[in-house]
């Protein structure tokens, strides 16, 4: 790329941005000096690590846009990173995987489950928890002090017609909301004190209790207060395995890291009115650093990003600080709508905490270094590889593979996934339903799968708004020369590099070459192209079936006299699936209000008349 002339950059703080040809925002970073940090990329001296390395080598321009002070670089670098997410960014890499205990406080009988995945308003969420084990665990415990329900809406609204409580209402683990077993007050109560216990304000709920205890004795309910005597010492025995860090009323995280260059190992401890709530490991990859920074910098906007307000602690330990903490702690406290401070403790319990989590995620890096196979390290080297190898036009850092599936050309699909820098994008994957008359042709079917994906691209369809750098074909020249017709149809042959794997002797071919490439067994680059070639088969495998599932679920249901439409929409929806329906008893069909009793033993008789043959 061209390297601007020093005198050109300014002096001021300010956000930079690396653009690749085709006007990608690769990487975007923040700087006091702009001048000097955009400066480092183009040095002599020693190399960044591999991946600025190729974003280097793709780049093609460095803008910068120029700000006041730090803290507004600092927030611009955040905005422009959550708006464009660049590829070369750091990458937050299995924060989902941590279970929550989750409290729906938006419904009208608040439920505690398990949950996975990105956090939504509307809901309270506790933790994060090593497993979800231990939410089970907890809630089972928890349950029956505080009887709360943990049912879905859709067995929530069954058992309310059956008019009586299911079996954790017998076992004293429920109040039965859903038959009106306790006044809203009383539920609304029992969340209080759920809540209030989990968030560490155990005091206050065993006085709550004890008081209860005590009136209910008092009024000579022996029974209500014997229940309260047992929930007490469930509650004291809860309290007693939880450790205990600083006063009671201190809400803090706290946070260390361990590096190798290739990934960040960070773990977080979440104390919570002074007691221990739970820790997570994240693993966060690398971008480029001044050796005078620590990676705070990268770390601390990554770990609280979308992040619910009361997720976010009003302090946050760290065992150094950022090289502009009150820019951070600016966007924390945005983000809290609330004060967050950063500290660096140089002594006593919080430094033992940190000296903790430090060992806790040295721990964790040695691990990943034993047992990394799709490491950023080896992604990177994969696709250099590839390029190299098959001599193509430039680094495909999206990949989109194609493989047509169908038996005796019936149910004929095309399933399209994608790498993204290496990694499967699953959001982006895409099914075609294959609409030409002639049977089983694998050529027709891939032409037609890629002449409609590329046209979704030139009419600007969201789906299909963006190119890939390398097209890979299962198949061989045939269904090679099938696609490059679909192309040049399209005037899009030499936008990126095509080419196609032969199953058999794993073969890649590409156009305008006669003799096709072999690739050493073993090699990343082999490696990543069968990943994206069995992905792709599994995919289309995976539709096809579901297709030829729906097209006989239709014939044998259709074949049934009085079963309309309105019928057949209940029963899936009720059981999902034939396969799920043929498994019900004649009674069960019979006992729903919707199916005259006729129609319930036709539909038995016909499902089991299909599975004997």
């Amino acid at each position: 790329m061209f390297a601007p002339r020093p005198s050109e950059i300014p002096t001021n703080p300010g956000s930079y941005q690396f653009f690749s040809k085709s006007n990608e925002i690769l990487y975007v970073g923040k700087a006091k000096n702009l001048r000097s940090r955009i400066s480092t990329y183009f040095q002599n001296g020693p190399k960044h690590n591999i991946r600025i390395e190729q974003m280097l080598e793709i780049a093609d321009r460095v803008e910068w846009i120029v700000v006041s002070n730090e803290t507004e670089s600092l927030l611009l670098e955040y905005s422009l990173i959550q708006q464009h997410k660049p590829r070369y960014n750091v990458r937050l890499k299995d924060d989902k995987s941590y279970p929550w205990l989750a409290l729906s406080v938006s419904e009208k009988w608040p439920s505690a489950r398990v949950y996975r995945g990105k956090l939504k308003k509307g809901t309270k969420y506790f933790g994060p928890y090593t497993s979800a084990y231990t939410i089970r665990e907890t809630l089972d415990v928890l349950t029956t002090i505080f009887p709360i329900r943990t049912c879905n809406p859709g067995k929530f609204a069954d058992y309310k017609k059956l008019g009586r409580g299911c079996l954790l209402y017998d076992l004293g683990k429920c109040s039965a909301p859903c038959v009106d077993n306790v006044s809203e007050e009383q539920y609304r109560d029992y969340v209080k004190d759920f809540i209030a216990f989990i968030n560490g304000e155990t005091k206050t709920v065993i006085e709550t209790v004890t008081k209860q205890m005590e009136k209910a004795a008092q009024g000579q309910h022996f029974e209500r207060a014997a229940t309260l005597r047992d929930r007490l010492s469930s509650l004291k025995a809860i309290i007693e395995r939880q450790e205990i860090y600083g006063s009671n009323t201190e809400n803090f995280d706290v946070v260390a890291y361990a590096t190798d260059n290739i990934e960040i190992c960070v773990e977080i401890f979440r104390i919570r009115k002074g007691r221990f709530m739970g820790s997570r490991k994240i693993l966060l990859e690398p971008q480029y650093s001044n050796e005078n920074e620590n990676l705070y910098d990268q770390i601390l906007l990554r770990l609280y990003e979308n992040q619910l307000p009361e997720v976010i602690p009003p302090t946050i330990y760290l065992s150094q600080l950022p090289s502009n903490s009150k820019s951070y702690e600016t966007l924390l406290a945005q983000q809290r709508e609330g004060k967050v401070k950063l500290h660096s403790p140089v002594k006593g319990s919080k430094k033992k905490l940190l000296e903790l989590a430090l060992e806790n995620a040295n721990g964790s890096l040695t691990r990943r270094r034993k047992t990394r196979i799709n490491d950023v390290e080896q992604r990177t080297k994969a696709l250099k590889e590839l390029h190299d190898t098959l001599e193509l036009s430039r680094i495909p850092l999206r990949i989109e593979c194609f493989d047509i599936s169908h038996i005796q050309g019936t149910n004929t699909v095309a399933s399209m996934v994608v790498l993204d820098d290496g990694i499967p994008k699953k959001s982006e994957y895409r099914h075609f339903t294959i609409t030409h008359d002639q049977g089983n042709d694998d050529f027709l079917s891939m032409e037609e799968a890629i002449t409609r994906r590329f046209k979704g691209y030139l009419h600007e369809h969201e789906k299909f708004s963006v190119l890939p750098d390398l097209l890979v074909i299962d198949g061989g020249k045939g269904q090679l020369n099938s696609s490059l017709r679909a192309l040049k149809s399209l005037g899009l042959e030499s936008k990126f590099d095509v080419v196609s794997i032969a199953k058999r002797e794993e073969e890649i071919f590409k156009p305008d070459r006669s003799d096709p490439y072999i690739i050493n067994h073993g090699s990343l680059s082999l490696m990543l192209l069968q990943v994206i070639r069995d992905e792709a088969h599994r995919f289309a495998i995976t539709h096809h079936r579901n297709k030829r599932s729906k097209t006989m679920t239709a014939s044998i249901l259709d074949d049934i006299p009085r079963l309309g439409p309105a019928r057949k929409k209940k029963l899936l929806l009720s059981f999902g699936s034939i396969k799920a329906l043929r498994e019900q008893s004649l009674e069960t069909l019979q006992s729903l209000n919707y199916l005259p009793t006729d129609v319930a033993l036709a539909i038995y008789t016909s499902l089991h008349s299909v599975e004997e043959e």
